[in-house]
């Protein structure tokens, strides 16, 4: 796949830009007008939508959560996070834990992270280990987790995102109302439609929520 800014004909229509959305943007925030596509060697035409991405990706702690499962033998430290902020949370993430309010906060780590939703709370297990020394845990004991996280820098609708041959994403960004950028990112998993944007993307910016595909088969018409 080439790397290079894609120029619309004189046969677009004017783009009204999107509005500003924080970190999350979707189809249906993106208030913006339709940028009409020029006719490929296909026949094809379509639409272009663009939202504005006004954060970047930020580390911060995210607090949960936490019990204590199993036998006293093999016990397990699990924390619940709402499933649509699973993909933000990597294996090997560091955590902070906490069970009884006075006692002392001890290292971990995360270990794993449910690929399936729980169908009665619509959160997802996030199991976790001790990296150091830690208290004798019981089950059925309570407490608190802070597990370090990125916070996206968007929340994209799943078709603004690209999946290249080289099994890269790519996304593409307005440079001004006729000249549209394919840009390389950092994504998490796909969500209920949705995939967060962890890095690639700079406040300000004018991303492509809809339409991407047709941009791409653009690009990639002889020059």
């Amino acid at each position: 796949m080439r790397s290079r800014a894609l120029r619309s004909t004189s046969g677009l229509a004017a783009l009204l830009l999107g509005t500003s959305l924080g970190c999350g943007v979707s189809e249906e925030d993106a208030r913006s007008g339709p940028l009409r596509t020029p006719t490929s060697n296909d026949g094809a035409t379509g639409f272009v939508r663009v939202a504005r991405i006004d954060a970047i990706a930020s580390p911060f702690e995210l607090s949960l959560p936490a019990s204590v499962r199993g036998e006293d033998a093999t016990v397990e430290i699990v924390a619940e996070i709402d499933y649509s902020l699973r993909s933000v949370i990597v294996e090997g993430a560091s955590v902070w834990l906490q069970f009884g309010r006075h006692a002392e906060r001890f290292e971990a780590e995360v270990i794993s992270i449910d690929t399936i939703a729980n169908a009665f709370s619509s959160t997802a297990s996030v199991r976790l280990l001790p990296t150091g020394s830690a208290p004798r845990l019981h089950p059925g004991d309570r407490g608190k987790a802070w597990i370090r996280i990125v916070r996206p820098a968007a929340l994209l609708p799943a078709e603004a995102v690209l999946a290249t041959g080289a099994g890269e994403a790519v996304v593409y960004v307005a440079q001004d109302d006729r000249t549209f950028q394919r840009r390389r990112v950092v994504v998490g998993d796909s969500i209920d439609g949705r995939t967060p944007v962890l890095s690639g993307l700079e406040p300000g910016e004018q991303v492509v929520v809809s339409g991407a595909t047709i941009l791409d088969r653009i690009a990639d018409l002889p020059l």
